[in-house]
Protein backbone atom coordinates (compact mmCIF):
# COMPACT_ATOMS: atom_id res chain seq x y z
CA UNK A 1 0.00 0.00 0.00
CA UNK A 2 1.34 3.46 -0.81
CA UNK A 3 2.67 5.25 2.25
CA UNK A 4 0.44 8.33 1.70
CA UNK A 5 -2.71 6.18 2.21
CA UNK A 6 -1.59 4.63 5.47
CA UNK A 7 -2.19 7.64 7.71
CA UNK A 8 -5.82 8.31 6.63
CA UNK A 9 -6.57 4.61 6.97
CA UNK A 10 -5.19 4.55 10.51
CA UNK A 11 -7.22 7.64 11.41
CA UNK A 12 -10.34 6.04 9.95
CA UNK A 13 -9.82 2.90 12.05
CA UNK A 14 -9.33 5.00 15.19
CA UNK A 15 -12.55 6.90 14.43
CA UNK A 16 -14.51 3.64 13.97
CA UNK A 17 -13.18 2.26 17.26
CA UNK A 18 -14.17 5.47 19.09
CA UNK A 19 -17.70 5.36 17.67
CA UNK A 20 -18.12 1.71 18.64
CA UNK A 21 -16.78 2.36 22.14
CA UNK A 22 -19.14 5.26 22.73
CA UNK A 23 -22.11 3.22 21.51
CA UNK A 24 -21.54 0.14 23.69
CA UNK A 25 -20.11 1.89 26.74
CA UNK A 26 -22.53 4.66 27.59
CA UNK A 27 -21.72 6.74 30.67
CA UNK A 28 -23.10 5.26 33.87
CA UNK A 29 -26.12 7.15 35.17
CA UNK A 30 -26.70 6.88 38.92
CA UNK A 31 -29.76 4.75 39.70
CA UNK A 32 -32.66 6.70 41.18
CA UNK A 33 -32.76 6.61 44.97
CA UNK A 34 -35.64 4.37 46.09
CA UNK A 35 -37.48 5.04 49.33
CA UNK A 36 -36.35 2.86 52.20
CA UNK A 37 -38.63 -0.13 52.79
CA UNK A 38 -41.23 0.44 55.47
CA UNK A 39 -40.35 -1.76 58.42
CA UNK A 40 -43.00 -3.87 60.07
CA UNK A 41 -43.11 -2.31 63.51
CA UNK A 42 -45.37 -5.03 64.88
CA UNK A 43 -43.65 -6.90 67.71
CA UNK A 44 -42.36 -10.38 67.02
CA UNK A 45 -44.39 -13.21 68.53
CA UNK A 46 -42.01 -14.50 71.15
CA UNK A 47 -44.19 -16.81 73.23
CA UNK A 48 -44.93 -16.34 76.94
CA UNK A 49 -46.03 -12.95 78.19
CA UNK A 50 -46.77 -12.01 81.79
CA UNK A 51 -50.36 -11.85 82.98
CA UNK A 52 -51.50 -8.88 85.06
CA UNK A 53 -54.05 -9.19 87.85
CA UNK A 54 -54.90 -5.53 87.30
CA UNK A 55 -56.36 -6.50 83.91
CA UNK A 56 -59.13 -8.66 85.40
CA UNK A 57 -61.65 -5.98 86.23
CA UNK A 58 -61.89 -4.33 82.84
CA UNK A 59 -63.02 -7.58 81.23
CA UNK A 60 -65.67 -8.41 83.85
CA UNK A 61 -69.03 -6.70 84.05
CA UNK A 62 -68.80 -4.37 87.07
CA UNK A 63 -65.62 -6.25 88.04
CA UNK A 64 -67.52 -9.37 89.14
CA UNK A 65 -66.35 -12.85 88.15
CA UNK A 66 -68.97 -15.49 87.29
CA UNK A 67 -70.28 -17.37 90.30
CA UNK A 68 -69.78 -21.13 90.24
CA UNK A 69 -71.11 -24.11 92.18
CA UNK A 70 -68.81 -25.26 94.98
CA UNK A 71 -67.52 -28.31 93.10
CA UNK A 72 -66.18 -26.06 90.32
CA UNK A 73 -64.45 -23.57 92.59
CA UNK A 74 -61.77 -25.93 93.86
CA UNK A 75 -58.27 -25.34 92.51
CA UNK A 76 -59.09 -22.19 90.53
CA UNK A 77 -56.45 -19.54 89.79
CA UNK A 78 -57.26 -16.23 88.07
CA UNK A 79 -55.25 -15.48 84.94
CA UNK A 80 -55.80 -11.99 83.58
CA UNK A 81 -54.50 -10.30 80.45
CA UNK A 82 -55.39 -7.06 78.75
CA UNK A 83 -57.82 -8.79 76.38
CA UNK A 84 -59.50 -11.25 78.73
CA UNK A 85 -59.82 -12.48 82.31
CA UNK A 86 -59.97 -16.20 83.02
CA UNK A 87 -60.00 -18.78 85.80
CA UNK A 88 -57.78 -21.83 85.35
CA UNK A 89 -58.44 -25.15 87.09
CA UNK A 90 -55.63 -27.30 88.47
CA UNK A 91 -58.05 -30.27 88.33
CA UNK A 92 -59.04 -30.09 84.65
CA UNK A 93 -55.87 -28.18 83.60
CA UNK A 94 -58.10 -25.98 81.46
CA UNK A 95 -59.76 -22.64 82.01
CA UNK A 96 -63.25 -22.94 83.48
CA UNK A 97 -64.28 -19.58 82.05
CA UNK A 98 -62.83 -16.60 80.20
CA UNK A 99 -64.43 -13.15 80.05
CA UNK A 100 -64.07 -10.17 77.73
CA UNK A 101 -65.69 -6.83 76.95
CA UNK A 102 -66.18 -6.27 73.24
CA UNK A 103 -66.63 -2.78 71.81
CA UNK A 104 -66.95 -1.61 68.22
CA UNK A 105 -63.48 -0.06 68.33
CA UNK A 106 -61.95 -3.24 69.75
CA UNK A 107 -63.55 -5.37 67.03
CA UNK A 108 -62.34 -2.97 64.35
CA UNK A 109 -58.76 -3.23 65.64
CA UNK A 110 -59.02 -7.00 66.05
CA UNK A 111 -60.14 -7.47 62.46
CA UNK A 112 -57.07 -5.53 61.30
CA UNK A 113 -54.67 -7.62 63.41
CA UNK A 114 -52.88 -10.65 61.98
CA UNK A 115 -53.36 -13.88 63.96
CA UNK A 116 -50.39 -14.69 66.23
CA UNK A 117 -50.83 -18.48 66.31
CA UNK A 118 -48.12 -19.11 68.93
CA UNK A 119 -49.49 -21.25 71.76
CA UNK A 120 -47.64 -21.34 75.08
CA UNK A 121 -48.02 -22.86 78.54
CA UNK A 122 -49.17 -20.24 81.05
CA UNK A 123 -46.05 -19.05 82.91
CA UNK A 124 -47.95 -17.79 85.97
CA UNK A 125 -49.28 -21.28 86.79
CA UNK A 126 -47.51 -24.12 88.55
CA UNK A 127 -46.19 -26.69 86.08
CA UNK A 128 -48.13 -29.53 87.70
CA UNK A 129 -51.46 -27.71 87.51
CA UNK A 130 -51.34 -26.29 83.98
CA UNK A 131 -51.74 -27.59 80.47
CA UNK A 132 -48.64 -28.10 78.33
CA UNK A 133 -48.22 -28.01 74.57
CA UNK A 134 -47.30 -31.70 74.56
CA UNK A 135 -50.72 -32.57 76.05
CA UNK A 136 -52.45 -31.49 72.84
CA UNK A 137 -50.12 -33.13 70.32
CA UNK A 138 -51.86 -35.94 68.45
CA UNK A 139 -54.76 -35.63 70.89
CA UNK A 140 -57.43 -35.52 68.18
CA UNK A 141 -58.69 -32.17 69.49
CA UNK A 142 -58.17 -28.57 68.48
CA UNK A 143 -56.68 -26.17 70.98
CA UNK A 144 -59.92 -24.23 71.27
CA UNK A 145 -59.87 -20.62 72.46
CA UNK A 146 -62.41 -19.58 75.05
CA UNK A 147 -61.90 -15.85 74.40
CA UNK A 148 -61.19 -16.04 70.66
CA UNK A 149 -58.04 -14.68 69.10
CA UNK A 150 -60.29 -12.95 66.56
CA UNK A 151 -61.49 -10.63 69.34
CA UNK A 152 -58.00 -9.46 70.29
CA UNK A 153 -57.05 -5.87 69.34
CA UNK A 154 -53.36 -5.69 68.49
CA UNK A 155 -50.37 -8.00 68.37
CA UNK A 156 -49.74 -8.14 72.12
CA UNK A 157 -53.33 -9.07 72.91
CA UNK A 158 -53.16 -11.65 70.12
CA UNK A 159 -50.14 -13.32 71.72
CA UNK A 160 -51.78 -13.28 75.13
CA UNK A 161 -54.86 -15.09 73.85
CA UNK A 162 -52.71 -18.11 72.94
CA UNK A 163 -51.89 -18.88 76.58
CA UNK A 164 -53.13 -22.37 77.41
CA UNK A 165 -54.96 -20.69 80.31
CA UNK A 166 -57.41 -19.62 77.57
CA UNK A 167 -57.48 -22.98 75.74
CA UNK A 168 -59.42 -26.24 76.12
CA UNK A 169 -59.63 -29.40 73.97
CA UNK A 170 -62.35 -28.77 71.39
CA UNK A 171 -63.81 -30.90 68.63
CA UNK A 172 -62.32 -29.59 65.39
CA UNK A 173 -65.62 -29.51 63.48
CA UNK A 174 -67.27 -27.52 66.26
CA UNK A 175 -64.28 -25.18 66.63
CA UNK A 176 -63.92 -24.40 62.93
CA UNK A 177 -67.61 -24.53 62.05
CA UNK A 178 -70.64 -23.41 64.09
CA UNK A 179 -68.61 -22.09 67.04
CA UNK A 180 -66.48 -19.90 64.77
CA UNK A 181 -69.66 -18.74 63.02
CA UNK A 182 -71.16 -17.75 66.37
CA UNK A 183 -68.06 -15.73 67.25
CA UNK A 184 -68.20 -13.95 63.89
CA UNK A 185 -71.87 -13.12 64.46
CA UNK A 186 -70.94 -11.61 67.82
CA UNK A 187 -68.33 -9.36 66.21
CA UNK A 188 -70.85 -8.27 63.58
CA UNK A 189 -73.37 -7.51 66.33
CA UNK A 190 -70.85 -5.38 68.23
CA UNK A 191 -69.90 -3.37 65.16
CA UNK A 192 -73.59 -2.65 64.55
CA UNK A 193 -74.71 -2.16 68.17
CA UNK A 194 -71.70 -0.94 70.14
CA UNK A 195 -70.77 -3.52 72.78
CA UNK A 196 -71.11 -7.00 74.28
CA UNK A 197 -70.04 -8.42 77.60
CA UNK A 198 -69.02 -12.03 77.01
CA UNK A 199 -68.16 -14.99 79.21
CA UNK A 200 -67.15 -18.27 77.58
CA UNK A 201 -66.75 -21.46 79.56
CA UNK A 202 -66.66 -25.24 79.62
CA UNK A 203 -68.80 -27.90 81.25
CA UNK A 204 -67.82 -31.37 82.45
CA UNK A 205 -71.08 -33.27 82.62
CA UNK A 206 -71.88 -36.95 82.57
CA UNK A 207 -70.74 -40.04 84.41
CA UNK A 208 -67.48 -40.34 82.49
CA UNK A 209 -65.19 -37.46 81.53
CA UNK A 210 -62.71 -38.03 78.71
CA UNK A 211 -59.13 -36.85 78.79
CA UNK A 212 -56.39 -36.21 76.27
CA UNK A 213 -54.37 -39.39 75.45
CA UNK A 214 -51.72 -38.59 78.07
CA UNK A 215 -54.43 -38.37 80.73
CA UNK A 216 -53.48 -34.87 81.89
CA UNK A 217 -56.18 -32.66 80.34
CA UNK A 218 -59.89 -33.19 80.94
CA UNK A 219 -61.99 -32.83 77.79
CA UNK A 220 -65.11 -30.65 78.21
CA UNK A 221 -68.46 -32.24 77.45
CA UNK A 222 -69.77 -28.84 76.29
CA UNK A 223 -68.74 -25.28 75.60
CA UNK A 224 -70.92 -22.32 76.57
CA UNK A 225 -70.89 -18.62 75.75
CA UNK A 226 -72.92 -16.02 77.62
CA UNK A 227 -73.46 -12.61 75.98
CA UNK A 228 -75.14 -9.55 77.42
CA UNK A 229 -75.79 -5.86 76.88
CA UNK A 230 -76.86 -3.97 80.02
CA UNK A 231 -80.46 -2.80 79.71
CA UNK A 232 -81.05 -4.79 76.51
CA UNK A 233 -80.84 -8.45 77.40
CA UNK A 234 -78.70 -11.55 77.61
CA UNK A 235 -78.40 -15.04 76.12
CA UNK A 236 -76.35 -18.18 76.70
CA UNK A 237 -75.29 -20.49 73.87
CA UNK A 238 -74.41 -24.10 74.76
CA UNK A 239 -72.82 -26.57 72.34
CA UNK A 240 -71.91 -30.22 72.95
CA UNK A 241 -68.22 -30.78 72.29
CA UNK A 242 -68.77 -32.94 69.24
CA UNK A 243 -69.35 -32.77 65.49
CA UNK A 244 -73.16 -32.51 65.72
CA UNK A 245 -73.20 -28.76 65.13
CA UNK A 246 -75.94 -28.32 67.73
CA UNK A 247 -75.98 -25.03 69.65
CA UNK A 248 -78.78 -24.47 72.14
CA UNK A 249 -79.98 -21.04 73.25
CA UNK A 250 -80.85 -20.59 76.92
CA UNK A 251 -81.86 -17.65 79.05
CA UNK A 252 -79.30 -16.85 81.77
CA UNK A 253 -81.83 -18.03 84.36
CA UNK A 254 -82.33 -21.40 82.66
CA UNK A 255 -78.57 -21.79 82.25
CA UNK A 256 -78.05 -21.10 85.96
CA UNK A 257 -80.72 -23.63 86.91
CA UNK A 258 -79.05 -26.25 84.72
CA UNK A 259 -75.41 -25.65 85.70
CA UNK A 260 -75.32 -23.54 88.87
CA UNK A 261 -73.23 -20.92 86.99
CA UNK A 262 -74.19 -17.25 86.94
CA UNK A 263 -72.16 -15.57 84.19
CA UNK A 264 -73.01 -11.95 85.12
CA UNK A 265 -73.80 -11.86 88.85
CA UNK A 266 -74.19 -8.04 89.01
CA UNK A 267 -76.32 -7.62 85.90
CA UNK A 268 -80.03 -6.99 86.39
CA UNK A 269 -82.31 -9.53 84.78
CA UNK A 270 -83.44 -8.61 81.29
CA UNK A 271 -85.17 -10.24 78.39
CA UNK A 272 -83.49 -12.33 75.69
CA UNK A 273 -80.87 -10.58 73.61
CA UNK A 274 -81.75 -10.64 69.94
CA UNK A 275 -78.80 -11.62 67.76
CA UNK A 276 -79.36 -12.43 64.09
Amino acid sequence: MPRNFRLPLILLLILIVQIAWSHYHKPLVPAPTLPAPVEDTAPTDTGPVAASQAACGRNLYQGAAPTLPAKMQSGLTPVCYQGYASASSSITRTPIWSAEHLTARRVQLARATERANTFFAEPSLDVESRGELADYRRSGFDRGHLSPSGDMPGHEAQRESFSLANIAPQNSELNRGPWADLENRMRDYVQDNGELWVVTGVLFEGERINTTPDGRIMVPSSFWKAVAVPGKGAMVFVAPNDASGTIDKLSPEDFTRRTGITPFPRMAQAGPLEMN
